[in-house]
């Protein structure tokens, strides 16, 4: 039974693979040539191993059954089935690889972030430390000289 479901066959119906088949039905599979055709067609080709001369040997004259070529037929459908999703899926696997690399990006992006906060924090906390520092040295200074002027107003 065909399958017509196969991707690429979607339209194809046994009634339209039945007619495929039979259209060259009257058609004897080798051509007919005249005795002049023939003669012509001998001394045309004189190699003895020509490819045309091997396959009419291995041919058997005899066309395959319309059970053959409906088999045939439906093991090429599925080759090409099988075929389109390993398209797919090659395709699916390039977009995860994809996916994937944007997501380590990302992730590194987000890493430098941190690290660039972190170095934020700790500037922060420098300045902090040098206000205290400033601050502290104003007030011991502000000491110092008020301590010196009650000294030398007494």
């Amino acid at each position: 039974m065909v399958h017509a479901e196969s991707y690429g066959f979607e339209e194809c119906d046994q009634e339209n693979i039945q007619d495929w088949l039979e259209c060259d039905v009257d058609d004897p599979g080798y051509q007919v040539l005249t005795d002049d055709e023939i003669i012509a067609s001998v001394i045309d080709d004189q190699d003895p191993c020509s490819d045309e001369e091997e396959s009419s040997s291995n041919h058997t004259g005899k066309a395959p059954s319309i059970e053959e070529a409906v088999h045939c037929l439906e093991t090429a459908m599925k080759w090409r089935s099988y075929q389109v999703y390993l398209e797919k899926k090659k395709e699916l696997n390039a977009a995860e690889e994809k996916q994937r690399r944007k997501k380590r990006k990302i992730e590194q992006q987000l890493r430098e972030l941190e690290e660039k906060k972190k170095i934020m924090k700790l500037e922060r906390e420098k300045e902090d430390i040098e206000m205290e520092r400033e601050k502290k040295t104003s007030l011991e200074n502000e000491k110092i000289i008020e301590d010196v002027s009650l000294i030398l107003s007494s």
